[in-house]
This record gives structure tokens, sequence and C-alpha cells, in this order.
């Protein structure tokens, strides 16, 4: 809680943590790498346990189950029990109360369901039959998906600020190695949903603590174009992963089973998980920072006098961190454009940018099919490709502010469009949102991690990822405007979010 009551830092150094550069502590080299592996690896597992959520439990064709003593085949059952719908369709819930070659129009609804032969074994949804009356099922499993994102990650950042870097690193790796076999393993609908839970949760977690500790032993020059580049390769990863698996037909255990089979490599953690100096010496624990310093110096071959000469400073520093002048310079920080302000500018567009994303993603204007494995992949590598070429050549700021003012263009335009037979121009629009959302995404995350001084940086970014957490759930409260036809308003509900952003983000320092 220290970032919303900001004076409870007014004890503790913040200033020594932020006041040099890892170039001139330890180098830049083989350490980084590491650790930026280890970041795009844990930023891909958090969207592969997302997208898993997806692959299991997605809509198949059904309807009322037939009587076991009736011997008919499917279409004739069909035909006889099962109303039809004002499109046409077969009803996927109700059945006629007396099935018969002359029926009446009462219908009932169904108690148990059939389902599509060549489906049934490729979702979760026939086995614990989440649809109809029983849909609030699947709705669960989401919810749970998101709690465990939104707590854990909470938790995880805070104990990140209090008791290390590492501790909470290994300690979700572990949790969500063994939540993850659990969810194999698991034949109940209560074991997978807990299982679920921590699994989300220890996703999350491992990924805010990665990419804080990459962040925080990366030099100065490098630090916003690595952490952006980490993140391109994980997301673009990931996309392309769930795009192959989309196309699979198998059943749905072992096609969860080979999805997440990435996430034991989630061990490389006790390989190459160390503690992050900076936060060492943020709490004055100068002699652990010193040995962890000397190991990275050494695996970057990096002049080791160096690194104890940059050590002498910092602890001399130190000792002088409770003079008046420096009382007043760590005052300051928190005051005018105050951690608080900064805290909830950065809260306030993760939450647009999450809510955003989830409409594109799940439009009715774009199919599934045609997004994720084709266009969509291709917008987003060439989105991360321009983000990549701009990222050096602006600030942060600046290239976050364009994106957002450009996607809320665009969807004020999707918004505009409905009213037109052209698909393939709402198509368009759609898909480009979609590529320039999870770049301005990425850069809001990079950007982020540079408001806040080492002591409180875990828990910011827990804070800002549960936001984005409630941005996702707010999200399908809006998209059930779709259901009634209107999804013209949910697109103009997420431009003007964009458009609020770009006024908050005024706020933070450039």
């Amino acid at each position: 809680m220290f970032l919303f009551l900001p004076r409870r830092l007014e004890n503790q150094d913040l200033l020594s943590s932020e006041e040099f550069d890892c170039y001139d502590g330890f180098g830049q080299g083989t350490f980084q790498r590491r650790l930026l592996l280890l970041c795009a690896l844990a930023i891909f597992l958090k969207n592969s346990h997302v997208y898993a959520l997806l692959l299991r439990t997605e809509d198949i064709d059904h309807w009322c189950k037939r009587p076991q003593h009736w011997n008919m085949s499917t279409q004739q059952w069909k035909d006889m029990a099962i109303p039809l719908e004002a499109d046409g369709s077969y009803s996927k819930c109700h059945q006629y109360a007396n099935p018969s070659v002359d029926n009446g129009t009462r219908t009932i609804p169904c108690i148990a369901w059939e389902y599509e032969e060549e489906q049934a074994a490729t979702s979760v949804v026939s086995q614990w039959d989440m649809v109809c009356d029983r849909q609030f099922l699947r709705a669960a499993l989401a919810f749970l998906h998101v709690a465990g994102l939104i707590l854990v990650g909470l938790a995880a950042g805070f104990v990140a600020d209090v008791a290390g870097r590492r501790p909470v690193l290994l300690a979700s790796a572990v949790t969500l190695l063994a939540s993850t076999i659990v969810l194999f393993l698991g034949r109940t609908y209560l074991v997978h949903a807990v299982a679920l839970f921590f699994a989300s949760g220890s996703a999350a977690a491992q990924f805010i603590v990665a990419g804080t500790l990459f962040f925080e032993v990366t030099t100065h020059e490098n630090r916003p174009l690595h952490v952006v580049i980490a993140c391109i390769v994980a997301v673009s990863g990931s996309e392309l992963w769930f795009a192959v698996m989309r196309l699979v037909r198998m059943d749905w255990t072992l096609k969860q089973a080979v999805f997440l089979a990435p996430t034991f490599l989630s061990v490389a953690a006790f390989c190459v998980g160390v503690e992050s100096p900076r936060w060492l010496i943020a709490k004055a624990r100068f002699r652990e920072a010193e040995d962890a310093m000397f190991a990275a110096a050494k695996t970057d071959k990096f002049p080791l006098c160096n690194t104890a000469c940059l050590l002498d400073k910092l602890k001399s520093k130190a000792a002088n961190s409770c003079n008046p002048d420096q009382r007043t310079v760590a005052l300051e920080m928190l005051q005018g454009t105050s951690i608080r302000k900064r805290a909830m500018a950065a809260l306030c567009t993760y939450f647009s940018a999450y809510f955003v994303l989830r409409i594109v993603v799940s439009s009715s204007l774009v199919p599934l099919a045609l997004m994720l494995p084709l266009v969509s992949l291709a917008l987003v590598a060439l989105s991360s490709a321009g983000t990549l070429f701009v990222i050096t050549r602006v600030t942060l700021l600046q290239f976050i502010s364009a994106c957002f003012a450009v996607i809320g263009v665009l969807l004020c335009m999707s918004s505009l469009a409905i009213a037109f037979d052209s698909l393939v121009v709402k198509q368009g629009l759609v898909v480009s949102s979609k590529g320039l959302v999870i770049v301005g995404y990425i850069v809001l995350a990079t950007y982020s991690l540079e408001l806040f001084p080492t002591a409180i940086r875990g828990t910011t970014l827990g804070w800002i990822h549960g936001f984005g957490g409630l941005g996702a759930v707010m999200s399908s409260v809006c998209m059930r405007l779709q259901n009634v036809g209107r999804e013209d308003l949910t697109f103009a509900i997420a431009g003007s979010l964009m458009f609020a952003s770009l006024l908050v983000l005024r706020a933070l320092p450039r």
C-alpha cells in the first residue's frame, strides 16, 4: 500500500538505487541477455495461459439430448424435437415439450445436451455441459482466471518490493509448474478451477517480477529498447503459437498439454534468476549487493575495480542520505508530479489499453480464424517492426500518445463503418487497431517501469497489471452490446477511452 501512502516512504532511501547506471557497475553483456530471455519467456507464458483458457473453452455446436431409448439419427431428432430460431438455425437450449411428428409449439429447456461429434472432444465445454443455463460455469472459469491474475499479481509485486525479486520469481515458477500439472491431470470442475486460479496468478507474478528484474539490471541507454524487444518477441511468439494450435483438431486435454508444454521452461528461473543489485542497494543491503554486482561483472567480463569504485560511492551517498538536503530532494519526488499522481495516470491508461484490446480481439466483425493466424499476426509483426524503428527517435510518452490517438481515430471510424456494407474495410480497421493496441500496451508497460523508484516498482507494476485485468472484465460487460446489434457503441466507447487516456497521459512526466 506504499504506492497510495507515499509519505510512508520518507524514511527510505529512494535515491541511491536510482543514481547509478548498470553499465558503470557491471557492464552490458551475457548477464543481461540471459535475463532478457527469462523476461521474454515469462511474458510468453503469461499470454499462453490466457490463450489456453480460450482454447479449452471454445464454443461447440450443441442441442438437446435424445432419450436413450429413441433409435433415430441426429438429423431425424433435430427435425422432430428441436425448434427453429428466427435465423433458421436449430435451437441450442430448447426442445418441444412432446416430440412427435406432429408436435405443438410449447418448448421446454434442455436437461442434457448432445454435441457435434467432431467438435465434442476439442473443448472442455462438453465435459461439464457449460452451455445454455450452465454457461455460468464457463463465466466462473474466466472470473477465476482474472481474479488470480489480479490478486496474485498484486501480492507478488508487493512481496517483491519487501522480500526481494528472486524469492518471488522462484516461488512463482514452482507454483506455475505445479498448477499447470494439476490442469493437465485434474478431471473435476472444482480441481480445474482452483488450478486455473493459481496458474494464471503465478504466470502474472512471474511476468511482473521477471520484467522488473530485467529492467533493473539493464543499462540506461538500452532499457527502453531491450524491454520492448523482449515484449515484442514474446507477444508475437505467443500469437503465432496460439494461431497454430487453433488450427489443430485434437482432444482438449492433449491440446492443452501441448500448448502449455513451454511452461516447463520456467525452471530456467532457478538457473539465471538472480537478486536485483539495484533493489539490494535500495534496501541498503550493500554486502549482498556487492556479491551480486561482482558476479554480474564477472559474467560480463567487466573490470572488478570499476565495480568496487561504484560501490564505494554508493555507500558514501547512502551514509549521507539522512541529511536535510537529501531528505528535501526525496520529499520533492513525492510531491508535485507525485508518485500517487503518476500511479493513478498509469492505472487509468492500462485499464483503457486492456479494455480496448479485449474489444478488438473479440469483435464479431472479424472471424477469429482470419484475425489470429494471418492478418492479425502480420499486422502485429509490422507494428512491432515500426515500433523498434521509432522508439529510438522519440520519447516513450510521445510514442504512446501518438499510438493512442491513432487507435482512437481507427475505433471511431470502425463505429461509423458499421452502417456500411464494406466488410473488408471494417475488418481492416479492427485488425489494425489490434496491432497498434498491442505495441502501445508494450511501450506503456516499459514507460511505467521508468516512472517509479526501485523501492515500489514491483508494487506499482502489480497494481497496473491488476487494473488491466479490471479493464478486461469491464470490456466483457460492454461487449453485451454486440448481442443486441450495437457493436458500433462498443467501438465508440473504446475510442472515447483512448482519447480520455490522452488527457490522462498529460499528467505524466516527459
